[in-house]
């Protein structure tokens, strides 16, 4: 039984799926991807494994962590399909891991070697130099444990994976959106934000090879009438298997591209997961609050009223957007954030959207200086401003002049990095 990284392509013949992923899907989208290994194949040592095979796997492993936009987890040695011998769900599996033709401690898995190791064979055998492997994602049925949980607390790695978020038409009820993450005795597991493609495609039972493509729907409905989850294309190498499963993981890959989304990483999300738990939000009065969190956690919402931010006000507040019926608010990577509203608060220019992640180091009510940076060209829309009037703004150097739109608005497009500075904005 393999897993995806070591099959064999039907797509390309002659190539293992991971080639073929690494040469379709990663080489060809630029978007943050989070790419795993499981060490027991990579390393040749699943039954069945030719000899010779591992040298092969580990190169591809190489020079797929080695891509800009990859970023590293491991998915343990084994791959345990249960990962405590009493769980209810062990019934569902013939073995408790994948069978293995070296040595191991079958029986009862042992969290160590399935998490600090493969991270550690990892950075050490197959992460380019300085590269961090930052994330440990479950494997099976997801069920880790607290004594799993603990190990992976033990270390500079974030984890992920469980839950079953697959709303769609056949499955249209909130019961099929999964929480963000859940609690194992005093432990934190982080959720998968929407589940992959077994789901999707009655675990490649057929027909639906590629029934992936409908995961387009959780999406859709986990963003209106109200967003619930981010975008999430959770996938195995396996999907190069086939041409039609391939070719649905084209199709949400180009629907996610050609959507205003702000990428992030997946070690990322479970971050921003894990400090919802520890954020503190006090009301200082009846359209005041305060927020203490981490660094990570730096967007909140507050239903629409028909109020707007004070920024002079407020504080380590740099932004708002109003979006089915909800306000979001950006804010700095202060670990307090104080957000004030009024029917009618003195004009300020402010962020309103970016395709990336800001860093904004002057915030004023005239002035804005920010830098943003993404594997795409970045697009960063400013607003508070008079409406169709010139401003005067600084991009990488470059000064110009541009209008502000009927509705008070720069939208700034630039390349891959862009350095941003106003001064004396026009306001209304």
């Amino acid at each position: 039984m393999r897993q995806g990284f070591s099959n064999h392509s039907a797509v390309d013949e002659g190539k293992f799926t991971s080639e073929v992923i690494r040469d379709e899907i990663y080489k060809k989208y630029p978007v943050p991807v989070t790419s795993s290994i499981i060490e027991a194949e990579v390393r040749g040592f699943l039954k069945g494994q030719k000899p010779g095979e591992a040298e092969k796997l580990a190169q591809i492993a190489r020079e797929i962590f080695a891509l800009p936009n990859i970023h590293i987890a491991s998915h343990t040695y084994s791959h345990p399909f249960f990962w405590i011998s009493d769980d209810k769900t062990a019934s569902l599996y013939e073995v408790q891991s994948l069978e293995l033709g070296v040595e191991y401690n079958m029986g009862k898995i042992d969290p160590v070697r399935e998490i600090r190791n493969s991270v550690e064979y990892i950075r050490k055998e197959l992460a380019p130099a300085g590269k961090p492997v930052d994330l440990i994602l479950w494997s099976g049925n997801c069920r880790p444990g607290p004594e799993a949980l603990a190990v992976a607390d033990g270390m500079p790695v974030e984890n992920i994976n469980g839950g079953d978020t697959v709303i769609s038409r056949a499955r249209p009820g909130l019961s099929s959106v999964a929480p963000l993450s859940m609690k194992w005795g005093g432990r934190l597991q982080v959720f998968a934000a929407v589940q992959n493609e077994m789901l999707f495609t009655n675990g490649f039972q057929g027909p639906r090879w590629g029934g992936y493509a409908n995961v387009i729907q959780t999406f859709e409905r986990t963003e209106s009438p109200r967003r619930l989850k981010p975008v999430n294309i959770y996938f195995h190498m396996f999907m190069a298997d086939r041409l039609e499963s391939l070719n649905s993981l084209r199709t949400v890959f180009d629907w996610a591209v050609a959507r205003p989304l702000q990428a992030t990483t997946a070690a990322g999300y479970a971050r921003i997961v894990r400090q919802t738990h520890d954020a503190t939000i006090f009301s200082s009065s009846p359209t005041g609050w305060i927020i203490v969190h981490g660094p990570d956690l730096r967007t909140f919402r507050l239903p629409d009223t028909g109020l707007r931010p004070d920024f002079s006000a407020s504080r380590n507040l740099t932004g708002f957007a109003v979006h089915e019926g909800q306000m979001y608010f950006a804010t700095g990577p202060a670990p307090r954030s104080e957000i004030v509203l009024k029917k009618s608060p003195p004009p300020h220019i402010y962020l309103e959207s970016s395709s990336a992640e800001v860093g904004v180091t002057r915030f004023e009510k005239q002035a804005i200086c920010l830098k943003v940076s993404d594997l795409r060209p970045v697009t960063v829309t400013l607003a508070g401003l008079a409406p169709s009037k010139p401003c005067a703004v600084t991009i990488n150097g470059a000064s110009r002049t541009l209008d502000t739109d009927a509705g008070g608005r720069l939208v700034l497009a630039g390349g891959n990095v862009m350095e941003l500075t106003i001064e004396g904005a026009p306001l209304p």
